[in-house]
């Protein structure tokens, strides 16, 4: 009997795994482009009326070619390119976190940002030789790294299959994989939270990171105190940690509490704002940051260097340094009062998916409460003659980043020059009635300048040429 028993229960698990295996060979193949759409976090962009037919056209291979889909440990990692803004992208579990042209036309690729978290800190920080990259993304950051040659470069990457996609991709790898081969870059799978909490005091000179949004499960971790102090713990004295900080999906009460909780470890501060982007990026030191034209103009000579920064439309020094929109001093001011993230008390984690869908224009608001008046950039700068300040304000003024602009000529001591430039940044900036503004002030003071003249007789027959062509 027992014997019968047993031979029908092996029968029966026989034909169990049988069947399981009929079943998935039969089971339709899930297109990966719809997988990875990301519809529950880019909802707002769908239009009301879609329908099934409607949403299954966004996937024709004319419009979205899958270039590589896996399944990793930690999340589902896709490559997509979207033909109809020439753009690679880089999605895990569907939202992207990375993009890079695909070299076919005009690109919406987020290379400003993407640059920019790598460059600032490796250009203004005292010493730059051993550089530790948290998030391989895109693996832009981390070829911006490279370009400047530090002597010890780490990536740390928690899901492997993203270093897979990069591998496999060559517009993504293609600077970053030769560099991983000579050696000159390491990868390494791994927690960058515990990895850095575990080595050595002082091991880097500049740590860039560039989480996912706090939203995301498990991202609002590495936003937290401890998470910084990870970071600060592995800096030297004087070292940079750059941090990524979305302005969109927040509101003020979770913006000043990721501030605060950043602020709170380390003391002196600088923001930069990539091209008037709803993103910001935070350098944080135990020192004084003191930004030195002549020094950042020497780190960034290097060719790769610059080719990269051509590549985030980064106009050299000036605009480098143009990116910068405040200190240490509106950081603070910002976040007063707010509460701190802690790993006990995550408020980050907790509040960040409530706001994820706030609107849009939640995220300029914010920042024009942030940055208006760049409080704390004379600190950032010191002793910088005043026609860099005008280049710089100029550059600012072309990132759209219009408060740092007029902060830096705050700073000109010579008012007719400052109403002068005043009235420049703001025509950059497409303020026809500021700067003019700006020059009828300068010439209240003095009727006779004959520099504002000059640019209201341009500025007037600019408007008269433009309105002539309109007719």
């Amino acid at each position: 009997l027992g014997a019968s028993v047993l031979g029908r229960s092996a029968r029966a698990r026989t034909v169990w795994i049988v069947l399981a295996v009929a079943g998935a060979l039969a089971w339709p193949r899930l297109d990966p482009r719809v997988i990875a759409t990301g519809a529950y976090g880019y909802v707002q962009t769908l239009p009301a009326d879609l329908d099934r037919a409607r949403f299954r056209s966004q996937f024709e291979r004319s419009r979205i070619e899958a270039l590589f889909h896996r399944d990793g440990r930690c999340a589902t990692v896709t490559v997509e390119r979207f033909v109809p803004t020439h753009t690679i992208y880089l999605k895990t579990d569907g939202k992207v976190e990375g993009s890079v042209p695909d070299g076919t036309g005009p690109s919406r690729a987020d290379m400003s940002t993407q640059v920019l978290l790598a460059a600032a800190p490796l250009a203004f920080a005292p010493r730059a030789q051993a550089v530790a990259v948290v998030g391989l993304g895109s693996g832009v950051s981390a070829a911006t790294a490279a370009a400047f040659e530090p002597a010890r470069l780490e990536v740390i990457e928690i899901e492997r299959a993203v270093w897979e996609a990069v591998r496999a991709v060559p517009p993504l790898g293609a600077e970053i994989v030769p560099l991983a081969r000579a050696h000159r870059l390491r990868v390494r799978i791994a927690d960058a939270r515990r990895l850095l909490a575990r080595s050595a005091p002082g091991s880097f000179d500049v740590v860039i990171a560039q989480p996912s949004e706090p939203w995301r499960g498990g991202s609002a971790a590495l936003f937290t105190r401890e998470a910084f102090r990870a970071v600060a713990r592995a800096l030297r004295p004087g070292g940079i940690a750059a941090q990524w900080v979305q302005l969109y999906g927040l509101d003020r009460a979770g913006l000043a509490t990721l501030l605060a909780t950043f602020e709170s470890v380390f003391a002196h501060v600088a923001v930069l704002r990539p091209h008037g982007a709803r993103e910001l990026i935070l350098l944080g030191s135990d020192r004084p940051l003191r930004i030195d034209p002549v020094r950042v103009a020497q780190r960034i000579e290097r060719a790769a260097v610059r080719r990269w920064l051509e590549r985030a439309e980064v106009d050299g020094v000036a605009g480098l340094l143009g990116e910068l929109v405040a200190g240490t001093e509106a950081l603070r001011r910002f976040a007063a009062g707010a509460p701190v993230s802690t790993d006990d008390h995550n408020r980050i984690a907790y509040r960040a998916p409530r706001t994820r869908f706030v609107p849009p224009q939640t995220a300029d608001r914010l920042a024009q409460a942030l940055l208006e008046g760049a409080a704390g950039l004379g600190p950032l700068f010191g002793a910088v003659d005043d026609e860099t300040r005008h280049e710089i304000a100029l550059a600012a003024a072309r990132a759209g980043n219009r408060w740092a602009a007029e902060a830096q000529l705050a700073a000109v001591r010579d008012p007719a020059r400052r109403l002068r430039w005043l009235g420049d940044v703001r025509l950059v900036g497409r303020d026809v009635i500021g700067a003019l503004r700006a020059w009828d002030e300068a010439l209240r003071r003095d009727p006779g300048d004959e520099a504002v003249l000059q640019r209201l007789v341009r500025l007037r027959l600019a408007l008269g040429a433009r309105e002539g062509g309109a007719r």
